[in-house]
């Protein structure tokens, strides 16, 4: 028998052996120089072949270290941070000073974990770039990353992996990383109230334990968004933001299910600095599963008639993703506005013509109401930005005139079809209606402010006073909303960035009118000044995390501010308190080089407005802006 023969039988019969048999990453001495498998019972040496030859039985110096050494040191590490947690809850039942973080815990083992976490959200997930496109028609890549993918085993499937239990799930309780106490706060706060805004996205969810159950990152988002908005949390958003990070980061190249889309969208509504990059990844999520094909299931189960409880429960789970979609187109045509970017989010031809089928024959709950509203008006909105164009630098037609009425009329029949639909919510109170206006006039603000472009020191055409009236009128009104309407008050802190950044922009452009335009437009600059340092005056008194948008814009708002009366030669409208309080007692001086929101090579007060954004905090609108003037944000 031959040498090569000899060594298949051996191979053989080395397959034979009792299932307990565990391959090693790694070959002994006598198998590699065989180059054959080398299986070992127990993780005990020496290895079947060795045993049944007598032959000695060595592993490399560097890979001596047994499988079992790496679970005991795998086990002994969440040993100590179940320790670690409940030294924590002894010492807040006490009142104690809390321990040291851990330190072992940080952002690779958070990365490692979330890697893990994959094996068991694998449960309806949606992987990158999925091997079987799910379309009717087939892709052109679907045949080669089928072939590739394939795992040669004697079937040709490919091997399944042990998934983890929910109970072996890590999360940033579990972690330490915050309290159980903590997180079941900022869970039910998130649920009992921002959810609100978001239209009942996570309305599935009663309590923390369905939402731990759910997803880690789910999790994360939560607390992130709850913290950002509570500032008796103390560091307790940023060990949670950190977690969130860490978490979407290491799922970046992984198969994730549909609560990680859910977590990014919350997040991206929320958390500014990486709202682009989140919805970004929830974009590409969300067209790897083919959200958007859930609209026509959803309308295939309407035409059901006696529909049974199967078919009930089938069509609310259509409705679910079909509404998730829909709150991602929301979000990233917010995104596309405030950046001046294109939108990611391709608009579905059905999902979006035939919107009013979401909310179908019957009385629609009023979050459905509201979210259908919200996506009506934002389709009027792409399509001025496309009309208009959102990278052009050149004034507009006196031809144009024709599309600014018809939007305008467009958005006026937009706001009389909606706001009688509109109810008082047990949550956030009359705010869906003072939403709802709002986002009207954004939306005036919008178009009207096109016929500024390009101006540089030119008067405003006489064909275009129509819409440059009706430009300061919606950012007149913005500013009389945010001071005299309570429900918008009592919100302020908790609505998406989004207005509040709207609102920042609403403000710079009425002072660049005041600057350049108040004598033709025949307007007091005074009075529409005093407007602004009203919501400014309500911004400083809102207690706010320094990482919070109001924060954020209210130091470089007054700087402006006070920059345009010095130019116009009247007396400041900054002098009231709380402007006389000493945090701000330097904003006014404007020969210092104090911190200018819009100037990103400026100084920074840490006390007084936090760290700035090292990516995508605020909105960019150069492009739109008054010649030799900075409308935009850094960004």
């Amino acid at each position: 028998m031959s040498s090569a023969q000899k060594r298949k039988r051996s191979d053989v019969q080395d397959g034979a052996e009792d299932h307990q048999t565990k391959r090693l990453s790694a070959a002994c001495t006598q198998c590699r120089k065989q180059k054959i498998k080398c299986e070992i019972k127990n993780d005990q040496l020496p290895c079947s072949r060795c045993h049944r030859r007598g032959l000695s039985c060595v592993l490399h110096a560097a890979q001596r270290q047994s499988v079992a050494d790496h679970r005991q040191t795998r086990l002994l590490s969440q040993d100590l941070v179940h320790i670690h947690s409940t030294i924590q809850q002894i010492c807040d039942h006490l009142q104690l000073q809390p321990p040291q973080a851990l330190i072992s815990r940080g952002d690779e083992v958070s990365r490692a974990d979330a890697v893990d976490n994959a094996e068991s959200e694998e449960d309806n997930a949606c992987g990158l770039s999925p091997p079987a496109s799910p379309s009717v028609a087939q892709a052109p890549i679907d045949t080669y990353l089928t072939s590739a993918n394939r795992v040669s085993t004697p079937n040709g499937e490919s091997p399944a992996r042990p998934r983890r239990r929910d109970s072996d799930r890590l999360d940033l309780v579990s972690k330490g990383i915050v309290t159980q106490e903590a997180a079941e706060r900022l869970v039910e706060l998130y649920l009992r109230r921002f959810d609100r805004f978001l239209y009942g996205i996570a309305s599935q969810y009663r309590d923390f334990e369905q939402v731990r159950q759910a997803s880690p990152t789910l999790l994360a988002a939560m607390c992130a968004v709850s913290a950002l908005h509570d500032s008796t949390y103390g560091d307790v958003f940023e060990a949670c933001n950190k977690e969130f990070r860490a978490l979407i980061s290491a799922a970046l190249f992984e198969k994730r299910d549909l609560e990680h889309i859910r977590a990014l969208c919350i997040a991206s509504f929320w958390l500014p600095d990486a709202s682009r990059i989140l919805i970004s990844d929830a974009a590409r999520r969300a067209a790897d599963c083919r959200l958007h094909r859930h609209f026509v299931r959803l309308t295939q189960y309407a035409k059901i008639e006696g529909a049974i409880t199967a078919r009930f429960s089938d069509q609310q789970d259509a409705r679910d993703k079909i509404r998730l979609w829909y709150l991602l187109y929301v979000c990233d045509q917010h995104l596309a506005i405030l950046h001046n970017r294109d939108s990611i989010l391709s608009s579905e031809k059905d999902a979006i013509e035939k919107r009013e089928h979401f909310l179908g024959d019957a009385p629609a709950p009023n979050d459905d109401v509201r979210l259908m509203s919200q996506v009506s008006l934002l389709v009027i909105m792409s399509q001025i930005k496309l009309t208009f164009g959102s990278e052009q630098s050149k004034p507009l037609l006196r031809s144009s005139s024709v599309q600014l009425m018809h939007f305008a009329r467009e958005l006026d029949q937009w706001f009389a079809d909606w706001s009688p639909r509109f109810e008082h919510d047990h949550h956030i109170g009359g705010f869906p209606i003072a939403g709802l206006t709002m986002h009207f006039q954004f939306a005036r603000l919008y178009l009207a402010h096109h016929v500024f472009r390009g101006l540089k020191s030119e008067p405003i055409p006489q064909h275009f006073m129509t819409a440059a009236n009706a430009a300061r009128g919606a950012a007149v009104t913005i500013f009389k909303m945010v001071v005299e309407n309570e429900d918008f008050q009592h919100n302020i802190v908790g609505m998406p960035h989004y207005f509040h950044i709207m609102i920042s922009f609403a403000a710079q452009f009425l002072i660049e009118l005041c600057t350049k335009y108040y004598e033709q437009l025949g307007v007091e600059a005074q009075d529409d000044l005093h407007k602004v340092s009203a919501a400014l005056a309500l911004f400083a008194r809102t207690t706010t995390r320094p990482q919070h948008p109001i924060a954020r814009v209210t130091t470089g708002l007054m700087r402006k501010l006070n920059k345009c009366t010095e130019k116009l030669g009247i007396a400041s409208v900054l002098t009231a308190s709380p402007f006389d309080a000493s945090d701000y007692a330097t904003v006014g001086d404007t020969t210092t080089d104090r911190f200018d929101l819009f100037r990103p090579d400026s100084s920074v007060d840490l006390d007084i407005i936090g760290r700035l954004p090292n990516d995508f905090m605020f909105a960019d609108f150069a492009d739109f802006s008054f010649a030799g003037s900075n409308l935009g944000y850094t960004g």
